[in-house]
């Protein structure tokens, strides 16, 4: 019963990759739950219970910090996810910023981000700095 188990839980964690909305992933971990508690021998009531319990418990506890993580980015706290919610907000620069040398950092919420000048102009630490473009996980700013 491991094994069917196991293997559902990974056909439900397959699945979500495909399927909209985010429900199938809390499937497929109450599965790797269940086939815990049948390596530990445990009876088909057990392994069912344990499927619904850690099914339910990972999707509420999922539910909860989503709900935060979204509320964060909403309210301006760039910290909770990608610098594109950023553009045109302020940044701090952490790290000098120089094009030629390809250095330089700013730092967004809590986040320290690797920046370039859009101009091309040298920016010394703690200066204070618009974010204009996103390229990957770069930012490019522009002085205040």
């Amino acid at each position: 019963m491991v094994y069917v188990w196991g293997v559902a839980g990974m056909v439900f964690v397959a699945l979500e990759l495909v399927a909209p909305g985010a429900y199938l992933y809390w499937a497929g971990m109450g599965c790797f739950g269940a086939a815990i508690a049948a390596a530990l021998h445990g009876g088909l009531v057990v392994q069912l219970a344990t499927f619904a319990s850690v099914t339910f418990l990972s999707g509420l506890t999922a539910e909860r910090y989503l709900r935060v993580f979204f509320a964060r980015a909403r309210e301006g706290d760039f910290s909770a996810g990608s610098p594109d919610a950023a553009v045109g907000q302020q940044a701090i620069v952490v790290e000098g910023i120089d094009n030629v040398n390809e250095r330089g950092a700013v730092q967004i919420g809590d986040r320290i981000w690797e920046a370039r000048a859009l101009h091309g102009e040298i920016i010394p630490p703690e200066s204070v700095v618009v974010i204009r473009q996103v390229r990957g996980a770069r930012v490019i700013v522009e002085v205040a």
